[in-house]
């Protein structure tokens, strides 16, 4: 199972466009509804579909599409803390070999990570 599987979503989305294309994400939807099925084919039939993608809260389609093939869907969106957030993903991006400025600069706006 793939805990964040994008599949809501056709497009990449513009926010990505200053980080490395290696690390920008996209969409899976065109891979079609079997795929998105086939995630959960281990899983017990009668129970729950879960998908925790963080990357519906910057898309303007996954709405539109959740109901396009779940027309009972529920949607359930949980924020942090943004300064945690915020930090917690530099760690990541620095884990993935992303050569980013300090913290400290991209708080001061001494770099514009372009």
């Amino acid at each position: 199972m793939i805990k964040e599987p994008r599949f809501f979503a056709r497009e990449e989305s513009d926010i990505y466009k200053k980080i490395p294309a290696s690390l920008r994400v996209r969409g899976e939807y065109l891979n079609g509804i079997d795929w998105f099925f086939l995630l959960f084919a281990d899983a017990n039939p009668d129970g729950l579909y879960l998908d925790f993608t963080t990357y519906y809260s910057i898309t303007k389609e996954t709405p539109e599409l959740l109901k396009l093939n779940f027309s009972d869907v529920k949607c359930i969106m949980l924020l942090r803390e943004p300064v945690a957030r915020f930090v917690s993903q530099y760690w990541q991006y620095k884990k993935m070999g992303v050569n980013l400025p300090s913290i400290e600069k991209i708080i001061h706006g001494d770099d514009d990570l372009s």
